[in-house]
């Protein structure tokens, strides 16, 4: 039986391991697949009865929080689930998700029997995508023109710093408010018809009429772009 576990769990990415806290604080790795080699780049023996060197891979930034969730999940009972990152002597810096489903021992310590992944590529493309988009959106708050976007029923899901101050409302204000709201009944209808066209993918550009909100007018060239 043990020798079928260990040769099934050697084809699992990542690690798949016990993990003991004893009621005096000590802890261990009573198992551990050999991808602890990958995952903590050490040898499961070497954590057997002490899981000191594994917590010794943590980034200094995390090793904190790591072990306030681990001790939550033992006094809950409730899974682990932690995103975390390791400095190793090969890899580097890393990314790891552990996710254990704990239970309550004799000794009244706990015992959590989990997996850890390696999910380094998809935070650095959560990165990247994070920082693609606060550069898009520099520019976008930047720009010396009016930028809007609403969604099918005509609710603003975004605009820029300039398209506000033309308005003279804060983006905060704008935001999840109706297309509708910024004109008169005439610009309503007008709106209302433009709208539909940009539902069928008809992208224009024409004189428009806006209401600020001190009650004045805001003429403008409205080009429209639909994005399906």
């Amino acid at each position: 039986s043990h020798e079928m576990l260990a040769k099934l769990t050697a084809q699992v990415p990542g690690v798949v391991y016990q993990y003991r806290l004893y009621p005096d604080g000590r802890s261990a790795f009573p198992f551990a697949s050999p991808g602890m080699n990958d995952i903590y780049e050490i040898s499961p023996e070497v954590v057997q009865r002490d899981a000191t060197p594994a917590f010794g891979r943590l980034h200094p930034d995390d090793a904190e929080r790591v072990t306030a969730d681990i001790y939550e999940s033992a006094r809950t009972l409730k899974p682990f689930h932690c995103e975390f990152r390791v400095v190793l002597p090969r890899q580097g810096l890393r990314w790891r998700l552990s996710d254990a489903i704990p239970e309550r021992t004799e000794d009244g310590g706990s015992l959590w029997y989990g997996i850890i992944s390696d999910i380094t590529e998809r935070k650095q493309a959560e990165e990247a995508l994070s920082e693609s988009e606060k550069k898009y959106r520099q520019i976008v708050d930047t720009a010396g023109e009016g930028i809007w976007m609403i969604d099918e029923e005509g609710n603003t899901t975004f605009a820029n710093q300039k398209m506000a101050e033309m308005l003279g409302y804060s983006v905060e204000e704008m935001l999840g408010v109706s297309f509708f709201t910024f004109m008169d009944e005439d610009g309503k209808a007008l709106a209302a018809a433009n709208v539909e066209r940009r539902r069928q993918g008809i992208n224009e550009q024409h004189d428009f009429k806006f209401r600020r909100k001190d009650g004045t007018d805001l003429w403008t060239i409205l080009e429209t772009n639909s994005v399906l």
